[in-house]
């Protein structure tokens, strides 16, 4: 009806995102359930949220049978799997099968419902598995377990450049040295390091010479 409804250009049709068990809602949730859903809301929903989506996706849901594990065989990136063991939502026996087809697959699972995974200890622990697991696959770990880690890299290419600009300075003082006493002696002044130190050399033996 919703599709037809859009189709002849009538309001939307709409049902219940969350509500109770053998209810038309999409999220059919026992009361604990519910209370953990709503506890993670704000105090003031903001943009006019209400608990409300098309019925048009029962289409997609149901006719269709929109099913994301179809598509996991063909992931090639590594993927975390994150399972709560009591959870109705997503059942856990779904997600050991998503690991199992997944080519790349890890699993992190913990003994509780969809929704307490989203409030106190449980999310910070999931949050700091899944920044690991970041880590770990993008090589960030690596670095930062080389010595000194970023900021030992940082500092490392610093004085890398310090020494480059010193060496330079003193090179350049060098040459000046070397053209300066070219002309004193009626030397052409060298211009590339081949020259230079063909330079130094004339110096020395006119050296030798005027000791003679």
């Amino acid at each position: 009806m919703d599709h037809i409804c859009s189709t002849l250009g009538l309001s939307p049709i709409y049902l219940p995102l969350v509500g109770p068990a053998g209810s038309l809602a999409f999220m059919q949730l026992n009361e604990f359930e519910t209370k953990e859903y709503f506890s993670k809301h704000p105090p003031v929903y903001q943009g006019g949220w209400q608990n409300l989506a098309r019925a048009s996706l029962v289409w997609e849901l149901f006719i269709h049978k929109y099913s994301p594990i179809k598509a996991v065989p063909d992931i090639t990136c590594p993927i975390m799997f994150v399972a709560a063991t009591e959870d109705v939502l997503c059942p856990v026996d779904q997600v050991y099968k998503a690991v199992k087809l997944a080519k790349r697959g890890q699993l992190l699972s913990r003994e509780c419902t969809h929704f307490e995974l989203y409030r106190g200890k449980l999310f910070e622990d999931l949050v700091a598995k899944q920044v690991e697991f970041f880590r770990q696959q993008t090589g960030l770990a690596a670095a930062a377990a080389a010595p000194g880690g970023k900021a030992g890299a940082q500092q490392n290419n610093r004085a890398a450049e310090a020494d480059a600009a010193a060496a330079g300075a003193e090179a350049a003082q060098d040459k000046s040295v070397v053209q300066k006493t070219a002309a004193a002696s009626g030397i052409k002044a060298p211009a590339t390091m081949q020259e230079q130190l063909a330079t130094v050399g004339d110096l020395l033996t006119a050296k030798d010479q005027d000791k003679l």
